[in-house]
């Protein structure tokens, strides 16, 4: 899940830079374009943070599902990835 989390925000952030030609989900353009024009780049960067801190966390010894979780309401309660709910 967070390196799936991962590489779309990673898209979105290329997306937002206009340099859809390298996304990694090619084979997906419609919803990498939908998640750039949803989290906009301070969005993106925040995502890319957030399960970069997760996957960091999940290399210590703590309960994966607590991991993702606070992943996701780090998201959810960021000003920069609120719209994505």
């Amino acid at each position: 899940a967070v390196d799936v989390a991962l590489a779309l925000a990673r898209d979105a952030l290329v997306a937002c830079a206009g340099a859809e030609d390298v996304v990694v989900r090619s084979d997906r353009p419609d919803e990498v374009r939908a998640v750039a024009a949803r989290l906009r780049e301070p969005g993106a960067r925040a995502a890319i943070a957030a399960a970069q801190a997760t996957r960091k966390a999940l290399g210590q010894p703590v309960i994966p599902g607590l991991a993702l979780e606070a992943m996701y309401v780090g998201l959810a309660s960021s000003p920069t990835t609120r719209s994505v709910q």
